[in-house]
C-alpha cells in the first residue's frame, strides 16, 4: 500500500513539478530528482532507524521517502530522451532498463539476502543463542534494508553529476540533429 499510494501521487505530482522546473532551468529535472533523493535518503534511513521503535512512524516516514523517490522515474526517463537522438531512443531506454533491472532487480535481492543472513548470524552470535530464530532473521533483514538509503544516496550523487553536463549534452544532441541530412536532400554549405 505504501508503494502504490505514494507512487500514484509521486509520479503524477512529481512529473508535473519536474516539467515546471525544466521550463525555468534546463537541468531542472535532474536537479529536482537529486533534491528529491536527498529527502528520500534521509527519510528512508530515519524510518529504518525509527522502525525498531514505532511502526506508525516507520510507515509514515518511509512513505514520504518513497513519495520523493518516485521523482527519479519522471525526471530520468525524460532526461534520457532529451540527450539521445530520436533514432536511438529505444536502444538507450533498453540499455537503461537492462542495467536498472539486472543490477537493481537482479543483484539487489541477492545482496540484500546475503547481508540479511550475515546480520542475522551476527545478532544470533551477539545474543549467545545456539539456534537461529525468526527474531534474528527479522533483525538481519531490517539491518540489510539500510542498503536502500545507501543506494538512494549513490543515485542522488550521480543525478547531481549528470545535471552538470545535461545542458551541454542536450545541445550536442540538438546540434547533431540539425546536421543530419535526409537522403535526396542537398545540404546547403556556407
Amino acid at each position: 500500500i505504501m508503494v502504490g499510494v505514494t507512487g500514484l501521487f509521486g509520479l503524477t505530482l512529481g512529473g508535473w513539478v519536474a516539467d515546471k522546473i525544466h521550463q525555468r532551468v534546463a537541468s531542472g529535472r535532474l536537479l529536482f530528482a537529486a533534491f528529491s533523493l536527498v529527502i528520500s535518503t534521509v527519510t528512508t534511513a530515519w524510518a529504518l532507524h525509527a522502525g525498531r521503535i514505532e511502526i506508525g512512524v516507520f510507515v509514515a516516514v518511509f512513505s514520504v521517502g518513497w513519495l520523493f523517490a518516485y521523482n527519479f522515474y519522471t525526471c530520468v526517463y525524460t532526461a534520457i530522451q532529451d540527450v539521445v537522438e530520436p533514432r536511438l531512443r529505444a536502444t538507450a531506454m533498453a540499455l537503461f532498463f537492462a542495467g536498472l533491472y539486472l543490477l537493481g532487480g537482479g543483484l539487489g535481492p541477492v545482496v540484500v539476502g546475503g547481508l540479511s543472513d550475515y546480520f542475522a548470524r551476527t545478532a544470533m552470535a551477539a545474543a549467545g543463542a545456539p539456534q537461529m530464530t525468526e527474531a534474528f532473521k527479522a533483525i538481519g533483514l531490517h539491518d540489510a534494508m539500510y542498503l536502500i538509503p545507501v543506494a538512494l544516496f549513490m543515485t542522488m550523487v550521480f543525478l547531481f553529476l549528470a545535471s552538470r553536463c545535461f545542458v551541454r549534452d542536450a545541445k550536442r544532441m540538438k546540434d547533431g540533429m540539425s546536421a543530419v541530412v535526409e537522403p535526396g536532400i542537398v545540404a546547403a554549405t556556407a
